[in-house]
Formats: structure tokens, C-alpha cells, sequence
């Protein structure tokens, strides 16, 4: 450990929490506060002596970005554990950090492979980022291809092609899912005609949606952590008239999808997790 850090504070137990609190994935950083918020409500603050003070680490959705607030909130705030993630990249970017500093980090959702690569090279070094909360997209992936399939084999919807475009963001967790989801769908006899990957702050996919449209592609599969990109995909296909299926993988992962979507992500596929609370819901 080359910089001496910030000493503890009797009967106070300093958490970080890493998310995407500014740029084009804040939203998630938003219900990333309420969560915890919640949570140690429900604890009045405390883990058994220990008053809990959380530090707030904003990964801004950029590696180095994270890596660097991640070490100030350890040498300069005195974080003595931290919880959650968003992306893959800034995953792997923060896990040489908490394992030079031996700082437990639980529960991260980084979710794509290189994840796990890291991990396994040195387990015993990266053993301190522990309980991933996420799949690789793979495992998940399939349950859109089972989907598809069995409504064909029913007769429930008969694409005149089985013809199939991917759109990801340029991640590490959008190219995960992009990889994985045309890979399962080809060995379904699917045929890919087009597969793209954007900078996350891409707002403007016209030009790609009306080549969609020429083309008359049967099914679009699309990802997106970052709101904002995802709404405009969503909007812009509806304002072509995108006469495709589209599978909008992770859309419902922030609250005010259907906010900024409304009908247009009508009969749209995704597979989400239901909030089980009035309080988680609001």
C-alpha cells in the first residue's frame, strides 16, 4: 500500500457505494441511492456498535474515472468496505483497487465475462470483490431465443425471414449480449444482417433504424445501460415505423422506462425483475 489513508473514526463504519451518479447511466445512480437509502433506513443507520456513514463514489460510467474516485474515497474519506457496480468495465477497473487496499466489495453488478476472467486469474488477489449480482449475458440470453422459437413452432408469430439485427452499446456488457444473443439465435437458423455497437452517449440511431426498415429485418435485439440511449432507440424505431420484434433486453431496468417510451415500447420483449414493495416501486 503505497499512500497511508484515512484513519477510522470510533463507532462509525464508512461504506462507499459505486454507481453511475452523473452521465448517461445517472438514472440507475439515482434508484442506486434510494436503494440504499432504504435499506439502512430500515437499520437505522447502523450495523450492530457501528454508525453507518455512506460515501457516495461516482463512476461517472468510465473506468478510469471510477478507479480514481474509488481510491480517493479509501486514502481520503475511509471507506472500510463498499457495495454495488454498474458496468463490466468499471468492474474491472475497480477490482485492482480494492485489492490493493483490502477493501471488501460485495455485491457488484458488472456482469460480462471479463468480469470473471479477472477474478479467476488471481482469485486469492480479487477474492475481495465478491457476490457478482449479475449473470454473464449468456445464461440469459437464451430465454429470448426459447421465447421466439416456441411462438413460431406454435404459430403464434411466422416471420417471412428469420432474419435478426443486434444494437449494443460499446461495452464490455453490450458486447457480451450481442455476441451471445446472435450466436444463439444463428444456431436457431437465424441470419444476422446487421450488428452495431454505440458510444453510450449515442442519442441519434435514424440512419441505422431506416436501413432496418429497408431491409424489412423480422427482429431486432437491443441493450443499453444508459436510459437516455435507450428511450431514443425505442422512440426513434416507433418514429420510422420499425415493422420489427424487438427485444429491448434491460429497458425496464430504470424506473421511468415507460416515462420516457410510453407506447412506443409497446409489445416490446424484455425479461426484468419486479419490484416486490409500494416503497421500491415509488
Amino acid at each position: 500500500e503505497a499512500t497511508e489513508r484515512a484513519a477510522p473514526e470510533a463507532g462509525v463504519f464508512k461504506l462507499g457505494v459505486l454507481g453511475p451518479f452523473t452521465g448517461p447511466s445517472a438514472s440507475t445512480g439515482t434508484e442506486y441511492k434510494g436503494a440504499v437509502t432504504m435499506a439502512l433506513e430500515a437499520v437505522d443507520w447502523r450495523i450492530r456498535d457501528y454508525a453507518v456513514e455512506v460515501i457516495w463514489i461516482d463512476s461517472q460510467s468510465d473506468p478510469e474515472a471510477a478507479a480514481q474516485a474509488y481510491e480517493r474515497a479509501i486514502l481520503e474519506e475511509g471507506i472500510q468496505a463498499a457495495i454495488l457496480n454498474w458496468h463490466s468495465s468499471v468492474a474491472v477497473a475497480c477490482m485492482d483497487v480494492a485489492a490493493d487496499y483490502e477493501i471488501p466489495h460485495i455485491f457488484p453488478y458488472g456482469a460480462s465475462e471479463v468480469v470473471n476472467e479477472k477474478f479467476l486469474s488471481d482469485p486469492d488477489r480479487y477474492g475481495y470483490w465478491m457476490n457478482k449480482g449479475w449473470p454473464v449475458p449468456a445464461k440469459l440470453t437464451t430465454a429470448y431465443v426459447e421465447a421466439i422459437e416456441d411462438a413460431i413452432t406454435e404459430g403464434r408469430w411466422l416471420p417471412e425471414e428469420k432474419t435478426l439485427a443486434v444494437f449494443a452499446e460499446d461495452t464490455a456488457w453490450g458486447r457480451s449480449f450481442g455476441a451471445a444473443i446472435k450466436t444463439q439465435f444463428e444456431t436457431a437458423g437465424w441470419t444476422t444482417v446487421a450488428e452495431e455497437y454505440s458510444p453510450l452517449e449515442q442519442v441519434n440511431f435514424y440512419p441505422s433504424l431506416n436501413k432496418l426498415n429497408a431491409r424489412d429485418v423480422a427482429l431486432t435485439a437491443v441493450t443499453s445501460t444508459s436510459m437516455p440511449q435507450f428511450a431514443a432507440f425505442i422512440n426513434q424505431a416507433d418514429e420510422v415505423g420499425l415493422d420489427s420484434l424487438v427485444i429491448a433486453d434491460g429497458l425496464g431496468w430504470a424506473g421511468e422506462w415507460y416515462k420516457m417510451t410510453g407506447e412506443a415500447s409497446d409489445y416490446a420483449i424484455d425479461q426484468i425483475p419486479g419490484w416486490a414493495t409500494s416503497e421500491g416501486q415509488a
